[in-house]
């Protein structure tokens, strides 16, 4: 048996039932379908709600202990979570759908931004359209992704994983094994690997844009041979064009 308000609505096993009030508190058996129009449903732990047939809920849906769904329409579930944006769904423990068509889930994750989505542990989506996830991620570039740990992508498009690193240059990519190591400037790609970088399968090609930490000559003085046995620490930026050098295959194998 259910009961809407000051109605007392018993169980219906061949009809259908359309709810136009706020609060479901008891028991509602339903063998059919149920529309349910009002601007919150909230079914308490008190209450079940057993549905056999098709469920239509046009209004807000709260579950769990403590949630609040304040977004039309919104989904908040779990404990403590809270959807605020239009179509917005909160789930897990204290997390927050605050940006318009975002999601939040895991604990204590925030999705801020117009269709962001957060999810792990303490991860922040702010950017519209970002992405964070793991444990204290922070995506605050629009079209951003952060995943890992403690890793924040604050550029346009831009990407940090592993632990540590910040991507915080528009279209930057960062990968750190858990040194602080950040991008420079736009269009940028960082890796900082203690134990070096395998790139395997076929030859490196490129530009001849430029070479680091090396001069021209102790690159050019290396035969395709020893350039496949030994490992060259390089960084591709150089302010005039070396194509004279042979490009050999550098690995660290």
């Amino acid at each position: 048996m259910g009961r809407i308000g000051m109605w007392v609505i018993a169980v219906l096993s061949g009809a259908s039932v359309a709810l136009a009030s706020q609060f479901v508190t008891d028991d509602l058996v339903v063998s059919n379908s149920v529309a349910i129009g009002g601007t919150a449903v909230q079914i308490s732990r008190a209450g079940n709600v057993v549905i056999g047939g098709r469920a239509e809920i046009r209004g807000n849906v709260m579950e769990g202990s403590g949630t609040m769904a304040l977004g039309i329409p919104s989904h908040a579930e779990g404990s403590h979570s809270i959807a605020g944006g239009t179509i917005s769904h909160a789930e897990g423990s204290s997390t927050t759908a605050a940006g318009s068509m975002s999601h939040a889930e895991g604990s204590g994750t925030k999705a801020g931004g117009a269709a962001s989505h957060a999810e792990g542990s303490g991860s922040m989506a702010t950017g519209q359209c970002s992405h964070a996830e793991g444990q204290d991620t922070t995506a605050f570039g629009n079209s951003a992704h952060a995943e890992g740990r403690c890793t924040t992508a604050s550029g346009q498009s831009s990407f940090s994983g592993g632990e540590k690193a910040r991507a915080a240059n528009d279209y930057s990519y960062v990968w750190s094994d858990g040194t602080q190591i950040g991008s420079t400037m736009d269009r940028q790609y960082t890796v900082y690997a203690a134990n070096g970088i395998r790139l395997l399968g076929g030859p490196i090609t490129g530009n001849g844009a430029g070479l680091t930490n090396m001069t021209a000559a102790q690159v050019g003085a290396l035969t395709r041979q020893e350039a496949d046995q030994r490992y060259v620490s390089v960084s591709l930026v150089l302010p005039y064009p070396v194509s004279d050098i042979p490009m050999g295959i550098y690995t660290n194998r």
